[in-house]
């Protein structure tokens, strides 16, 4: 190859580069997101070949027998193996997670996948489940109920990598199950990607004039109807536990805790740097264990800020945010019995806000890492 081929290489990869490092929505290709989401449905404006969509190159084939033939090639491995070498290089899509995740369960033994449900459009609810022992206590973390906070699915699947390919996890899983479930809201997750980049509810259609419920609204721990007739960000939706997503966690959580031993819930959310907990309803409102809590939470902010040179505010919900009834931390606080619950805020604080550089992907999931790193080592849980 010459010098010139050698350059338009490079120029390539560094625009495919900048392509997946989506900074601002005007300068994100939505080239790229229209492929992605042809991988979750046909295409039915190219019928016969919708169908036949490898979504990790990225190609289209006639027929089943062909596409079959393209998994067996070179190009198709070697796609296959850089995606599964390295999820956190880019803000992946919802099939690519759930095809990342499905491939490890298949590799690893301590990893287990598993469909909760489906959502209005049809998508899974999954979970992914690392255990050695079911009788060792669990650690529950999820995220991605907000379908703009990017970062939260992202920091878990590197939650899941640092746990099922590290040392120093051993030690982790000698302790505690986990339970982590990537994307709660997956239509909405999608529909931001390819439409409505700020996009937060799903993809319900409660009533004729309003699309979307706000997830993390909807269950039945201090629900509350939302004022007025619009259909704001934060709609909680005609009834609790009105939604699917909702009604599979809800059934998912209450057999999770009838047959394991539950000790902490974990909700992952941006932006902010927050360490919050219960309740999140009305001011002047604690769990009986909050002052426990909160000295666990100043243990995790003094190991973010020592070891990841990371700052995050403790306090809880109303204090530090509003109120907000129907939330999945005081669901698991008071339906559950969860002694540990946290909603966290990611990083950052404003500079970037939902529009975090895929940059930040790795630094951000080592904050979550770390916070659970001191959760292992220090919880202690007592009874609510």
């Amino acid at each position: 190859m010459g010098r010139t081929g050698r350059r338009n290489t490079r120029y390539k990869t560094k625009s495919m580069k900048r392509g997946f490092d989506q900074i601002h929505e005007e300068t994100k290709p939505d080239k790229l997101e229209t492929t992605l989401e042809k991988a979750t449905v046909p295409d039915e404006e190219k019928p016969g070949l919708g169908q036949y969509f490898c979504p990790f190159c990225h190609k289209y084939f006639i027929s089943a027998a062909a596409k079959v033939s393209h998994e067996k090639s070179a190009p198709h491995k070697r796609a296959l193996k850089r995606l599964l070498e390295d999820p956190h290089n880019q803000y992946d899509a919802d099939w690519a997670i759930q095809n990342l995740l499905k491939k490890l369960s298949q590799r690893n033994p301590l990893v287990t996948y598993e469909v909760l449900g489906q959502t209005h459009e049809g998508r899974d609810l999954f979970a992914i489940e690392i255990t050695k022992n079911k009788s060792l206590p669990v650690i529950w973390v999820d995220g991605g109920i907000h379908a703009r906070e990017w970062i939260s699915p992202s920091s878990l699947l590197y939650l899941i990598d640092h746990l099922v390919s590290t040392s120093s996890s051993k030690s982790y899983l000698d302790k505690y199950q986990f339970i982590l479930i990537p994307v709660l809201n997956p239509d909405g997750y999608v529909y931001s990607h390819k439409y409505d980049r700020y996009w937060r509810k799903n993809r319900s259609r409660p009533k004729s004039t309003c699309v979307g419920v706000d997830v993390n609204r909807n269950f039945p721990a201090f629900w509350l109807p939302t004022d007025g007739e619009g259909c704001p960000d934060s709609y909680s939706g005609p009834s609790a536990a009105s939604e699917l997503e909702t009604q599979a966690m809800i059934k998912y959580s209450k057999n999770l805790v009838s047959t394991r031993n539950v000790q902490a819930f974990l909700t992952i959310h941006a932006y902010g740097q927050l360490l919050m907990l219960c309740y999140g309803n009305k001011k002047l409102s604690y769990p009986k264990n909050y002052n426990d809590l909160a000295v666990l939470a100043l243990m995790m902010k003094n190991d973010l800020i020592q070891n990841q040179n990371a700052s995050y505010s403790v306090g809880n919900i109303v204090d530090l945010l509003y109120e907000a009834g129907g939330g999945s931390t005081d669901y698991s606080t008071i339906d559950l019995q969860i002694p540990v619950n946290f909603a966290i805020e990611l990083a950052d604080t404003g500079q970037y806000g939902f529009i975090m550089p895929a940059s930040f992907i790795i630094p951000v999931g080592k904050h979550v890492v770390q916070m659970v790193e001191t959760l292992v080592r220090e919880m202690k849980p007592t009874k609510i």
